[in-house]
């Protein structure tokens, strides 16, 4: 079955007809990034609360115990990727200052 996937994806290729994979987004021999460190950092950082959030939602709704367990400790091992993206960027001067949670007390005096 895998293979048949190589070659309608070869087909689909020849024929220009991607639709999901667009062919800029192929991969090149170019050593240099079209994007910056610090826009790739961010990306990870910030794509990582997606990850944690899809395998809650599978955590949630799997009936098997075992790969519940499983879930959890994944959860756990990606809730580590923002952190350390987190003081990367800070280490490197990309973020100053973690984003605040509001003051309510100022809002209530101004």
């Amino acid at each position: 079955m895998f293979v048949n996937s190589i070659q309608l994806w070869e087909i689909l290729r020849e024929e220009e007809h991607l639709v999901t994979i667009p062919l800029s987004m192929e991969v090149t021999d170019s050593i240099v990034s079209p994007f910056s460190d610090r826009l790739v950092l961010f990306l990870v950082t910030i794509t990582t609360s997606k990850g944690i959030y899809l395998s809650a939602y599978s955590m949630s709704v799997c009936e098997r115990k075992d790969l519940g367990a499983q879930y959890s400790l994944a959860i756990t091992e990606i809730m580590n990727y923002p952190i350390e993206g987190l003081k990367i960027l800070i280490n490197r001067g990309w973020l100053e200052q973690p984003p605040q949670g509001v003051d309510r007390k100022a809002l209530y005096k101004s």
